[in-house]
């Protein structure tokens, strides 16, 4: 059993963190729980991290370090965006979630110390331990932050607390306490290795008017809505409409039925793909390009059943939400609706640089694929890879269920499909790749098939 995998079985079996996350999905949950798990998970990755030193390679370790703690933000995000959705929602708040960029300058830091031969192994394991379970804390720490900074700059009332578990240092007794946002000391979120101490935030439901000073409700839904119905003449002609008519979601969805529509407990499907107009303006983007992948989606989605809820051209940003990111083409983005329904959305990213002309593009797709990185070898593959995004999560209706689901298939990861997935070990990466490379006629091991058969193949159309 390799680390990474003793730490997720540890993690899953924890009964406390088995009562955490049953707590967390059924809406009762508040920061201080999410707090509790990052604090327990940490523990835990230290401890298997620490016993399990000895034996990993000294190469290994750096990377190995910043992989275990990349696997404690996505679970640690997931948590908080789950306990946070109930509780915005009691609040009759709607704000899309604010992740903080994943630090992986600090596991490479840790990483990087536990090589150093000049100390014993004892000490080198202590580090291990109380560095990575610190580390692990101060993703919740960094989420607190980052949502209570976003909530206070969006005028609702926030406030920071930190609780001081019994016995704390005199430091951490000094620095505890509840503390209006702006007015909390510098370095409350600041912790050392051994700290237990939880930091999180609470906001109202009311504003601040920041001119008159006078409170007000929050009137809107927020961040992070999902489109509305739009209907197109013919569409409203139907319903019986004059000049303008406001439908309920019931007559809506009756009429798109009637238009071709597919609509489920979510946005219409979309059936007859066209690309969106913004994606004339990407000026690297040949016409030739642009009618490959035109024809990708109208070839995979006639040969299977895949319901895509939005196709759109934007440029498409890392973690941080402000960088953005030039070497990514497409991307599917699981999205939060309004009601919170999941929207699978796929990005066509307007910053790429599609190389001007179809045979750079394809050359660029080959260095990929003969180095094993990509298991596309033609713009068919890439969509293809996204497009099984879509069918892997087909059956999931709720944003929250995504999360759950996504977490439960990251844990089926079969090794060899390429570089990417392998980097990834992420069991959906390992679906999307593995559909990638039989679209583009390639050899798949019957680990990577059997995979297809459970989440794609079901999919495909007879006939």
């Amino acid at each position: 059993m390799t680390v990474q995998e003793e730490v997720r079985q540890r993690i899953e079996q924890d009964h406390e963190l088995i009562r955490l996350r049953k707590k967390i999905e059924s809406g009762k949950a508040t920061y201080a729980d999410t707090a509790a798990y990052s604090n327990r998970a940490g523990k835990l990755l230290g401890e298997v991290f620490s016993r399990r030193l000895p034996e990993i390679p000294l190469e290994e370790r750096e990377p190995l370090c910043v992989e275990l703690l990349h696997d404690r933000y996505i679970d640690i995000n997931a948590a908080v965006d789950t306990a946070q959705r109930f509780m915005d929602e009691a609040l009759g708040i709607h704000i899309a979630p604010q992740h903080a960029p994943f630090d992986s300058e600090r596991g490479h830091q840790i990483g990087s110390s536990l090589r150093d031969l000049s100390k014993p192994v004892e000490t080198l394991q202590r580090r291990s331990r109380a560095a990575t379970e610190t580390a692990t804390k101060a993703i919740h720490d960094d989420r607190m932050k980052a949502e209570s900074k976003f909530r206070h700059r969006a005028g609702l009332d926030c406030h920071i607390t930190r609780v001081a578990v019994n016995g704390c240092c005199p430091w951490c007794s000094k620095v505890a306490g509840r503390y209006r946002y702006g007015e909390e000391p510098d370095d409350i979120y600041r912790r050392h290795d051994n700290c237990d101490c939880t930091v999180t935030f609470e906001n109202g439901r009311k504003r601040q008017d920041v001119w008159s000073k006078r409170e007000w409700e929050t009137p809107e839904p927020g961040a992070g809505a999902g489109d509305a119905v739009v209907l197109t003449e013919e569409q409203a002609a139907a319903a019986g409409a004059g000049e303008r008519v406001v439908l309920t979601k019931e007559q809506a969805r009756e009429i798109e039925a009637k238009n071709g529509l597919t609509y489920g407990r979510k946005p219409a499907i979309m059936k007859n793909i066209e690309l969106p107009p913004e994606t004339d303006q990407i000026r690297s983007m040949s016409a030739e390009t642009k009618q490959l992948v035109s024809d990708a989606f109208d070839k995979i989605m006639g040969m299977y059943e895949v319901h895509l809820d939005q196709l759109i051209t934007e440029p498409i940003f890392k973690e941080d939400g402000k960088t953005i990111e030039k070497t990514v083409p497409f991307q599917f983005q699981p999205r939060r609706g309004k009601d919170g329904e999941l929207v699978k959305c796929i990005v066509i990213n307007s910053m790429y640089d599609f190389m001007g002309n179809q045979e750079e593009m394809q050359a660029r797709i080959m260095r990929n694929f003969t180095s094993g990185v990509l298991a596309s070898n033609s713009s068919e593959g890439l969509i293809a890879h996204e497009l099984a995004h879509v069918m892997t999560f087909q059956d999931i209706y709720t944003y929250s269920g995504y999360l759950i689901e996504n977490k439960s298939i990251a844990k089926r990861f079969v090794s060899g499909i390429s570089i990417y997935a392998d980097r990834k070990d992420d069991g959906s990466e390992c679906i999307a790749e593995a559909f990638a490379a039989k679209i583009c006629g390639q050899p798949i091991s019957q680990e990577a098939q059997k995979l297809l058969d459970e989440f794609i193949e079901r999919r495909r159309k007879h006939g």
